[in-house]
């Protein structure tokens, strides 16, 4: 996976995919088409990323199952508030 440096709504995401060497962030249009085929002759390069890549996915299954979980647990222990504005 290669990207260009306007991931503003994924920053998190992806700054792990480039973090664990599961993808290629790129700021310029020719970056990219260098990135694109040096990936394309390098097998073993691209198959590193996409294994790291899959690694990634599938560390961050079942996130948002835990999020809703976390939040689930501290509102029924009263730890959060909903607050109505009307």
């Amino acid at each position: 996976m290669i990207f260009g440096p306007n991931m503003q709504n994924f920053a998190d995401i992806a700054r792990n995919f480039v973090a664990q060497n599961a993808a290629i962030q790129v700021q310029d249009p020719e970056s990219l088409g260098n990135h694109n085929r040096r990936i394309a002759r390098r097998r073993k390069r691209r198959a590193e990323l996409g294994r790291n890549a899959l690694k990634v996915v599938h560390e961050n299954l079942g996130a948002i199952d835990r999020t809703m979980e976390m939040i689930l647990e501290r509102l029924q222990n009263r730890e959060i508030y909903i607050v109505y504005d009307i």
